[in-house]
């Protein structure tokens, strides 16, 4: 059965409904959610109603987390300068894999600026889940300008026949005379030449870029960004004509797009940017902007049944694009991702944003409401008496230390409202704590707050400070194992497959030429953390420790043993420096060659001898004599230290029983206090009874001396 070739109009119409439905799925399950994280970031909660006349304070728990996690994942993979490194599957590849490690690293750190690439990534995959970082190769070929002066004729010659030489720019030629000819008397002229020539550096350049997250579409069905694990991947981007047609598009294709005029994509930009979009109102066709899609679509083009990659650039917007560039495409897809928290079985992470939307939601009521209430209780509502008032302005227009007229007393009176706003304190440290248990960020652990700490010992605080790298830690191994290592895969056999030419490149101190051809594309790739605890101080005292181990054993055994060699002790000095966060390990301990260890090695063996190996004897006993010492050192220093512990046990049982009878002491002479105090009282009391009965019985005399007062003037009337 004959193939069916897909025609244009075909690949058209089902490229177009595989961006449009990429496009809906990002429309109706992630744009939106970017456009809140966003805003969540910047501190505005739309959502929440800020009512006029109350407070509009916001909650950053989104901007707060990140903040503290996104250093400690930018130190983890940027405290080396070597990101990842290559490990070899051949043995012939050893060299190679080394000068692999040093090249992409340099190419990714120095020329596509690795920091900023990173950073915007582990950034996006914090805030939305995902972080999308794009590499290809650009096969423009890069060119400088070159001048040279006094060029004899064979010079100029085998200058202009250099295979890197494109063209003379500017040439200028002279005749100098250089003196007479002694045979034939006539005069000698040579022929000096000035030339500027173009000459290609380079047949193109790596490419790294971190995208925004409206600007990368996939397959709503996709699992992972990866080859097997989805259908359709795009970069969709606005891009200027003159652009177009540099790339080496057909130009009257791209002069017949429709001008860009507005995207769903823009708003996204727009909050992002903090900018008000407007028109393209370029007057200059070749600078005016034109929707593009590049996409990468597994399809069944040819017809044989078998579906394959394809990359397919389109311009224009739906229903009226424009294919620009159609090819199969057989390279690994140009995207990798970021991803701090995956969930299995889904493309979409989860992120900062998902963990703590609700909270900042939470937050940001409960402070409004606080502040709310405290403004109530300082500025309280007045009732007046509109009557009894001689100046109402003074009460509608007030100032500290104004005075209000009145006709009558107490016309103005202050409702007072009770505080209440304590309450929500302890609401709003509960909503901490769920964020602690979220993400792992806490006051114990940001090494900000140091009064978070007092009152602990060592062991707690490192616990506590585990606890919450645990998630870190968690965070970056997911980074190094689903992103990284698939984005360093990919730029490697990028370098391999297309840098035809060989590079020079400063490393260590010294030019060293790299040439590519002949590494492994597909080499095993590590990526450089150190994940233990989190802590550099933890790292620097177990690498002394094993740099200590080390070194007995050398000292006893020499450096010719099957246990520790001169190699692995230096790498161990590496890691300290790196630990210490000082970069180029290099500048304070030399690489060591394997070929100058082993000749080293051999010329060791041979010169042993009967001497040797009693002078090696004395030195181990010496060696063992030393470590005896040592021990014994070690013995008396516990000693002395479980001496002082003791002594300062007891001063502290005697200061506790110092402290003890001072207050029972205390506790006595208060009991005491409280008795006389009692007693005064009761005195006080007794006595004020004995007054109070004088006072009745003398009331009680005086009433009867009146009553037989009026009973004898009665009597004398009558």
């Amino acid at each position: 059965m004959a193939r069916k070739r897909m025609n244009d109009s075909d690949l058209k119409s089902k490229l177009d409904q595989q961006i449009s439905d990429s496009i809906s799925y990002d429309q109706s399950e992630l744009r939106e959610r970017r456009i809140r994280a966003i805003d969540y970031y910047e501190g505005e909660v739309r959502d929440i109603e800020s009512l006029p006349g109350r407070s509009s304070v916001v909650s950053h728990d989104v901007s707060d987390t990140i903040g503290w996690i996104l250093p400690a994942l930018v130190r983890i993979f940027l405290s080396s300068d070597h990101v990842v490194v290559y490990e070899p599957r051949r043995p012939d590849s050893e060299a190679g894999a080394k000068q692999a490690t040093d090249y992409v690293n340099y190419v990714f750190q120095s020329e596509n600026d690795g920091y900023k690439i990173l950073h915007a990534a582990l950034f996006d995959g914090l805030l939305f889940g995902n972080g999308i970082i794009k590499h290809w190769w650009d096969d423009t070929p890069e060119y400088c300008t070159e001048t040279h002066s006094n060029l004899t004729e064979d010079a100029f010659l085998a200058l202009m026949s250099r295979g890197d030489i494109e063209e003379a720019v500017e040439h200028d030629q002279r005749d100098e005379m250089m003196g007479m000819d002694p045979q034939t008397g006539e005069p000698v002229t040579v022929t000096f030449h000035d030339v500027k020539v173009k000459r290609k550096t380079a047949n193109g350049s790596l490419c790294v870029m971190p995208l925004p997250g409206e600007e990368f579409l996939i397959d709503r069905n996709a699992i992972a960004l990866n080859e097997e694990d989805c259908r359709f991947v795009a970069h969709r981007q606005l891009k200027m004509r003159s652009d177009l047609i540099a790339e080496g598009y057909d130009r009257e294709k791209v002069k017949a797009l429709p001008r860009h005029t507005s995207l769903e994509s823009d708003e996204e930009r727009q909050v992002r940017e903090r900018f008000t979009w407007q028109a393209d109102n370029s007057v200059d066709e070749s600078t005016e902007y034109v929707e593009v899609h590049e996409c990468y679509v597994k399809m069944d083009y040819d017809g044989d049944g078998i579906a394959e990659w394809r990359l397919i650039v389109t311009g224009g917007s739906s229903g009226a694009r424009t294919i620009l560039y159609n090819e199969e495409w057989g390279d690994d897809l140009p995207f990798s991702d970021l991803v701090p928290d995956p969930v299995p079985h889904r493309w979409r992470g989860r992120s900062v944003f998902d963990e703590t939307e609700d909270l900042q939601r939470i937050k940001t009521v409960l402070m409004r409401q606080t502040l709310d209430n405290l403004y109530h209780v300082n500025n309280p509502e007045t009732e007046a008496v509109a009557d009894a008032l001689i100046d109402k302005q003074s009460l509608v227009d007030p100032e500290f230390g104004a005075v209000h007229w009145v006709r009558t007393p107490g016309a103005i009176r202050h409702l007072e409202k009770p505080f209440v706003a304590q309450n929500s304190f302890a609401m709003l440290e509960y909503v901490d704590q769920v964020r602690e248990q979220r993400t792992g960020v806490s006051r114990a652990t940001q090494a900000l707050d140091l009064d978070a700490l007092q009152n602990q010992t060592a062991t707690a605080v490192n616990a506590a400070q585990s606890s919450a790298y645990t998630k870190i830690e968690t965070y970056a191994r997911n980074i190094a194992e689903i992103g990284l290592k698939r984005l360093f895969r990919c730029i490697l056999k990028l370098i391999v497959k297309h840098q035809d030419m060989p590079k020079t490149m400063r490393l260590r101190g010294d030019w060293v030429q790299m040439d590519p051809a002949g590494w492994d594309a597909d080499m095993d790739v590590t990526v450089n953390v150190g994940l233990g605890s989190g802590s550099r101080d933890r790292d620097m005292a177990m690498l002394t420790a094993i740099a200590q181990q080390q070194k007995e054993i050398l000292m006893q055994l020499g450096p010719v043993n099957p246990l520790v060699t001169l190699q692995e002790f230096r790498n161990t000095l590496s890691k300290m420096v790196e630990a210490g966060g000082l970069k180029s390990p290099e500048q304070y301990f030399k690489e060591i060659d394997p070929q100058e260890m082993q000749q080293l090695m051999q010329q060791m063996q041979q010169q042993q001898n009967p001497d040797g190996q009693k002078e090696q004897a004395k030195m181990q006993l010496e060696a063992q004599k030393a470590q005896a010492d040592m021990q014994m050192k070690q013995v008396q220093m516990q000693a002395e230290m479980q001496m002082r512990q003791a002594e300062v046990e007891q001063r502290h049982q005697t200061e506790m029983e110092k402290i003890a009878k001072e207050l029972a002491l205390k506790r006595e002479q208060m009991q005491i206090e409280a008795q006389l105090r009692r007693e005064q009282i009761e005195a006080e009391m007794m006595l004020k009874r004995e007054k109070m009965q004088l006072e009745i019985q003398h009331k009680i005399a005086l009433d009867a001396t009146h009553a037989v007062q009026n009973v004898q003037m009665g009597g004398d009337v009558g």
